[in-house]
């Protein structure tokens, strides 16, 4: 199987905002991933984003609980609506 580099992929991380979540949100960052950042703390959530855009990455965020169908099913549209399925697939 190939895998996409990791600049083609959007990534969804939730708990963003602390341990191993926001560990893998800032290296990924690094590796030029586009970046949805789910956690329920929406200020450090865009602290975070803020702190990668500003540095060249491309991030989002949404506040969520992961346990809310509804509010991950919000998220992932987001993500959607910014980078859309057909981006940097070859076309």
């Amino acid at each position: 199987m190939k895998l996409k580099d990791i600049g083609d992929q959007v990534m969804v991380i939730t708990g963003a905002t602390s341990g191993i979540g926001l560990t893998t949100a800032r290296m990924a960052a690094d590796q030029g991933a586009r970046l949805l950042l789910i956690a329920r703390n929406e200020q450090a959530l865009r602290d975070l984003t803020n702190e990668i855009n500003d540095k060249g990455g491309q991030a989002l965020y949404h506040a969520a609980d992961v346990v809310s169908e509804v509010h991950l099913r919000d998220a992932a549209d987001r993500a959607f609506e910014q980078w859309g399925a057909h981006r940097h697939m070859g076309q």
